[in-house]
């Protein structure tokens, strides 16, 4: 018994370390709707210092100064008849556990 106590105390222990991390983190990704770029924050911490980069209108970086936990934020994106159907979005961001976090992905625009 003792020996499935010391594990199951590793395991509560273990559980509450992710619970911190993931309270330290902001865990940022984007996706397309409406034809909008739009960037979630699901973590428990703050995104700051947010530059979003890919769309072929953004002469460069956009920079957005804080996506709070559980919020999202929309930025338009204006297409035309030549516009790419699909776009390789980057988003950058700081958070308490440190900076440079990546999110990186290849969308549908449309």
């Amino acid at each position: 018994t003792r020996k499935k106590v010391r594990k199951l105390t590793s395991l509560e222990i273990e559980k509450l370390e992710k619970e911190k991390e993931r309270q330290s983190n902001a865990i940022v990704h984007g996706y397309i709707e409406d034809y909008c770029f739009v960037i979630t924050n699901s973590g428990g911490a703050h995104a700051t210092n947010v530059r979003c980069e890919g769309w072929e209108d953004w002469d460069e970086a956009l920079f957005l100064d804080t996506i709070a936990p559980g919020s999202s934020c929309k930025i338009d994106l204006y297409l035309t008849k030549d516009s790419p159907s699909q776009c390789c979005f980057t988003v950058v961001w700081d958070d308490e556990s440190g900076k440079e976090h990546v999110w990186k992905q290849t969308l549908n625009v449309f």
